[in-house]
């Protein structure tokens, strides 16, 4: 996180410093040089680095040929032009806050392009929420198993991020309000708090196929029959980049994995 800071901060300050740059350069290097010798010592110092990658996706450049053209002309060449244009007559300090505008205006023309900002989730499953229960509980043989049976259990809640929440809205949905034995920060120790008989809990079938290995033995997971509480899992892409092949060939292995996953009902 610090060196992603740090980075981002460093981007501001050349950011920033081009414009004093380009105002620097006025009187003696014309605006449409600047953006010339500009790019063509980026593309120097990025082709030892973007070449190969470049020619692994050719096929994929190709394909979208004319808008990268296009974005090309406008986001490089009339952008860089008109910025370093600027410098002829105003300060650096103006146009860097002028400059800084640019997302408002980006989020105008996606909405007059009918495109909406930010992520759109993508379902990937809904994954049941099953009860841990020590393996000596009366309930583990039973023909069917209600949350509501378990009203008078001790309940482990997650002493993390929403589970206690989520624990509380399922029993109170049931009709009874839970009652808090202990509380534990990963599903590795609150099942190992349910092998030791210390109470019960809801656990994500994800997230016990994840940690079947790891639970040990005195716990049984149970399949709830009525009053089954779900989580609702999603990927979240960015709006309009949902088809890029890539993000698509991500989401398929998703979707795969999350099935697999979940499959398998608790006996």
């Amino acid at each position: 996180m610090g060196l992603g800071i740090a980075l981002a901060a460093v981007a501001t300050v050349v950011w920033s410093g081009s414009f004093v740059t380009s105002r620097a350069l006025h009187d003696s290097v014309p605006p449409v040089q600047q953006a010339f010798w500009r790019w063509i010592v980026a593309l120097a110092a990025l082709a030892p680095f973007a070449a190969r990658a470049a020619w692994r996706q050719r096929r994929v450049l190709r394909r979208h040929l004319g808008f990268l053209l296009l974005a090309s002309l406008l986001g490089i060449a009339a952008y860089n032009t008109l910025v370093n244009q600027a410098a002829l007559s105003t300060s650096a300090g103006t146009m860097g806050m002028i400059m800084a505008a640019s997302p408002v205006l980006m989020a105008v023309y996606e909405r007059v392009g009918g495109v909406r900002l930010g992520v759109r989730r993508m379902p990937l499953l809904a994954d049941p929420l099953d009860v841990a229960l020590p393996a000596d509980h009366a309930l583990v043989g039973a023909a069917e198993v209600r949350l509501a049976d378990l009203a008078g259990e001790a309940w482990i809640f997650g002493g993390s991020g929403p589970w206690s929440d989520i624990t509380r809205g399922a029993c109170e949905a049931a009709g009874f309000a839970p009652r808090q034995g202990h509380s534990a920060a990963g599903w590795t120790a609150i099942l190992a708090m349910v092998g030791a008989g210390m109470g019960v809990a809801l656990v994500p079938r994800m997230a016990v196929a994840g940690t079947l290995a790891a639970r040990g033995d005195g716990v049984a997971m149970r399949a709830l029959d009525a009053d089954r509480p779900w989580r609702h899992v999603v990927a979240a892409v960015r709006r309009g980049g949902e088809g890029a092949p890539a993000v698509a060939c991500v989401l398929d292995a998703l979707r795969a994995e999350a099935g697999a996953l979940t499959a398998r009902r608790p006996g």
